[in-house]
């Protein structure tokens, strides 16, 4: 471990965010006491380095970090994949310090071609603050290394239901009057369609929606129907339309139009899976993904 100083940390880090288009950029505020004497502590195990303003708290997500990483792959049935290059997780104790230091209103991933840098505010929930956007990081280095384009939707899937159990259920109660009154933004062939650029250029609101539709979407296709169909969709997917697949995996047919389409069923689920979690009804383990 080593301290670093405030502002030689905030050279150090424009090299990180440089020429990246909407890339979070050093504030640097030399009145404001907030900023005064900072220090930052920074911990590295292989590739995966922790900058960390908190002491303690950085120091524990150091220890934790290598298994964390091989965990939000690992849970979805994928192999544990290496990091090709570093991966810098910059940590915050509160959300106005983000914004302070990097011009950032909440945490990010951003890949970049010599680095993966995280900006996060870090607290006694770990898994909160840093595994979802380690499982954005991962998924990459996963699709680089097999070859393979995992669609939108499970990625972002993946990315809300790696928060932790207690905060994946408040997301899902907060969701409910929505879904209840099947005020869905998104029909199931969107879903299975949305490509990155698409997600890229929507609203924060319009994000929340595709996230919170494709974090159920994952629940159905992982917990109600098996970790090996989800392994094959996702597999069969990259090179096959989406529809297509849905059939040949899991019988359905087509999106909408008869008794076995898929889009009414994902609606259902969707409406009775937040109504339970509103009731307190869906227990940790359901909404904890696990390899099996």
């Amino acid at each position: 471990m080593r301290h670093i100083a405030c502002a030689l940390f905030l050279l150090i880090s424009s090299c990180v965010v440089a020429q990246a288009q909407d890339a979070p950029t050093e504030v640097q505020q030399k009145d404001d006491p907030e900023l005064k004497d900072l220090q930052w502590n920074r911990y590295e195990t292989g590739k995966l380095v922790v900058v960390s303003i908190d002491k303690e708290l950085g120091e524990k997500l150091s220890e934790s970090l290598s298994e964390m990483k091989s965990d939000v792959v690992t849970r979805w049935g994928f192999p544990d994949v290496e990091l090709g290059k570093e991966c810098r997780i910059f940590c915050v104790p509160k959300l106005g310090l983000l914004t302070k230091l990097f011009n950032l209103s909440a945490p990010r991933m951003q890949a970049r071609k010599e680095l993966y840098a995280i900006w996060t505010v870090l607290d006694q929930d770990l898994q909160k603050s840093v595994a979802p956007y380690l499982t954005s990081v991962m998924l990459l280095e996963y699709e680089a290394k097999e070859g393979i384009a995992l669609p939108m939707w499970f990625k972002r899937g993946a990315h809300r239901l790696a928060s932790g159990p207690d905060d994946v259920r408040q997301q899902l109660t907060d969701y409910h009057a929505t879904a209840r009154r099947e005020q869905f933004a998104y029909t199931a062939q969107k879903m299975f369609m949305y490509s990155e650029d698409e997600y890229n250029k929507q609203s924060a609101e319009n994000k929340k929606a595709f996230d919170l539709q494709a974090m159920c979407l994952c629940l159905m296709l992982r917990q109600e129907l098996g970790e090996a169909k989800l392994q094959g969709f996702l597999r069969l997917q990259n090179r096959n339309k989406p529809e297509s697949v849905l059939r040949a995996i899991y019988g359905y047919d087509g999106f909408t139009g008869s008794p076995r389409s898929f889009e009414e069923k994902y609606y259902d689920f969707i409406k009775d899976l937040t109504n339970e979690a509103a009731d307190g009804k869906v227990p940790d383990s359901y909404l904890t993904i696990r390899s099996r």
